[in-house]
């Protein structure tokens, strides 16, 4: 369900003529979306970035026995990664991390220009963004029937 749920968000943003790189992915804990974006588009930079030596260990065991060349792995908190590099990244994701408004605080500063943050949320959590920041909700259910959305918020 985990990794059906991610593969949407590459749908979803394959669809839309959103998904382009370099990507990070805040908050990676097991690799979610992170991995399953980066083996869907071989070809696109990942970044995960996690501050938990636990969950860098394991997110570098997955990099290496899939063999994902496009994928690196930091670990950081976000704004730790904020702070030492410029504008990188043409998408931000982030799946069951914080409130929007946390990734974006420092997600922000790592945008490239036109990049924008994809944040996988449950079906309200729209409410909780500033509307003037969103581009669009786009709202979808999983197989099991749960509700899910991606808030995009910023560029293009």
């Amino acid at each position: 369900r985990h990794i059906l749920d991610c593969a949407a968000l590459f749908v979803i943003l394959k669809s839309r003529n959103r998904f382009e790189g370099p990507i990070l992915d805040i908050g990676s804990g097991a690799g979610l979306p992170g991995i399953v974006l980066a083996i869907l588009a071989p070809e696109v930079t990942v970044t995960l970035c996690e501050p938990r030596e636990k969950r860098v260990q394991f997110l570098l065991e997955v990099k290496r026995r899939l063999n994902l060349k496009n994928v690196e792995v930091n670990q950081a908190r976000a704004e730790q990664l904020a702070a030492g590099k410029g504008k990188e990244f043409q998408i931000i994701t982030a799946r069951a991390v914080a409130s929007p408004e946390a990734v974006l605080k420092y997600g922000r500063g790592l945008l490239q220009p036109k990049g924008a943050a994809a944040l996988m949320v449950g079906p309200r959590a729209e409410s909780k963004v500033e509307s003037a920041l969103l581009s669009e909700v786009i709202e979808y259910r999983l197989g099991d029937g749960r509700s899910r959305a991606v808030l995009i918020i910023g560029g293009y």
